[in-house]
């Protein structure tokens, strides 16, 4: 009996294995996938995740259960029609652009649906109407294009506002020829165990793990995209925040668009082109605490005498302790003085186009420093990479923070960020979570 007990654990055993290492050691399929014409692909890796979150149910059971009961007015609800339910989800999904036909939107690979009708009803009941074009329908939100070819779907996300979206939905039918393995963003993408991974024709590369409660990212950034340069900083770092780097300061103001910068202009007065000029990119930002403020506010009446009546109000602010410097060249204080951006109050010398808190500015020949505190900041002399930067969101969320408050439920679930390049163009961004207990993955989709 014991045997046979024993034979049969082994054998289900062996079944679970088998089954389990087909269903997530799958071959990665690109074949007729991703047009040639792609100069940046995302692979998300649906089996992985999966793994990810089935491993850690295994691992932790006991904190995945909900105690609490549905109510009977719930279960009276209607039952909605979900999209995941209406189509089959592949073991990798990928989403590719370029900016000659599909620049501001990425496009998905195709994915099989399930039952076409279904699916129009959850359109319909997402109040998200029909559209012909050509030989195809499509649903189009906000953000998201449905766009049904028989009997697949393709999904197109905008990043930004996108004219005539019928262009590009003809530039999907239109794909006649496709990569293939032995092209080397494709080769990049297969051989990554990452739950999400892009690739670049211009040698980007980025690969999201998660390990436990931590998400890293790691890759490097091709020099065509390189926006930072070699960086040395003064000051030590914030208790909270520090953000230290050198920016290629021509190909940001190329990245602003021209009705950004003209909207900068009417606000402030200052020229964009001209502060990314006088400016080397070289900049250090330091965030200590936060710390409440008293100000007396001094208004006048007049009584039924009309004599001028004094009268003083406290009003109390919450303002951060931060100190920002600013390497530059010889211009740039001067520009800024010559905005009338710099006032002597009570023998300080202000930046005037802070509305939040009162900042104070000092110039000396490295550059300029902008800082709403007169503690002094500690001078160190420290090589650092090109980018790095350490946020301690756990002692963040503690603390009063008036308007600076983030409202954001997955932003109160982290312990810190960490990211940091290095000279040699390597990028390594983590994710800490407080929650030691549950998978970084489960905790941000329950």
């Amino acid at each position: 009996m014991i045997k046979k007990i024993s034979y049969t654990i082994l054998i289900i055993g062996c079944i679970l294995i088998t089954v389990g290492y087909f269903r997530y050691n799958p071959t990665v399929v690109v074949n007729k996938v991703v047009p040639n014409t792609a100069e940046a692909v995302v692979r998300v890796n649906l089996r992985a995740i999966e793994y990810s979150v089935v491993t850690d149910i295994i691992s932790h059971p006991f904190s995945y259960f909900n105690s609490k009961k549905s109510t009977s007015s719930s279960s009276a609800k209607v039952k909605k029609i979900g999209l995941l339910d209406q189509v089959e989800i592949p073991a990798d999904l990928f989403f590719y652009t370029n900016d000659q036909n599909f620049k501001g939107v990425w496009v998905s690979s195709a994915i099989k649906i399930k039952e076409k009708k279904t699916l129009i009803k959850f359109f319909e009941q997402e109040g998200l109407k029909q559209k012909i074009h050509q030989n195809f329908s499509y649903y189009e939100s906000k953000n998201i294009v449905y766009v049904l070819l028989e009997d697949n779907l393709k999904v197109l996300i905008k990043l930004k506002k996108v004219e005539n979206i019928e262009i590009k939905l003809a530039a999907v039918l239109n794909v006649k020829e496709y990569l293939t393995d032995e092209d080397l963003i494709i080769q990049k993408i297969r051989e990554s165990e990452g739950l999400l991974t892009l690739a670049t024709k211009q040698d980007d590369f980025f690969e999201i793990k998660i390990d436990k409660q931590v998400l890293n990212l790691t890759g490097v950034i091709g020099e065509l995209n390189n926006i930072f340069l070699p960086h040395q900083t003064r000051f030590k770092a914030g208790k909270m925040a520090h953000v230290t780097g050198k920016l290629k300061m021509g190909f940001i103001s190329n990245l602003i668009e021209k009705s950004n910068k003209e909207s900068f202009k009417k606000l402030t007065t200052m020229s964009l082109d001209s502060l990314s000029t006088s400016w080397n990119g070289g900049f250090e930002l330091n965030l200590h605490r936060f710390k409440e403020e008293i100000d007396t506010i001094v208004t006048y009446e007049y009584d039924d005498d009309f004599n001028k009546v004094e009268k003083k109000s406290v009003q109390k602010k919450i303002n951060p302790n931060v100190s920002l410097y600013l390497y530059k060249t010889d211009t740039f204080y001067r520009y800024l003085t010559s905005k009338k951006a710099i006032k002597i109050i009570d023998s300080k010398r202000v930046f005037t186009m802070n509305p939040l808190f009162t900042t104070f500015i000092n110039e000396d020949k490295l550059g300029v420093l902008l800082y709403s505190s007169k503690e002094p900041l500690k001078k160190v002399s420290n090589a650092n990479d090109k980018f790095t930067l350490f946020f301690n969101v756990e002692e963040y969320n503690k603390v009063n923070r008036g308007i600076y408050n983030i409202p954001n439920k997955y932003f109160r679930l982290i312990e810190n960020i960490k990211a940091n390049v290095t000279s040699q163009n390597c990028v390594t961004i983590e994710i800490s979570l407080k929650n030691k207990t549950q998978n970084f993955m489960y905790q941000f989709l329950k």
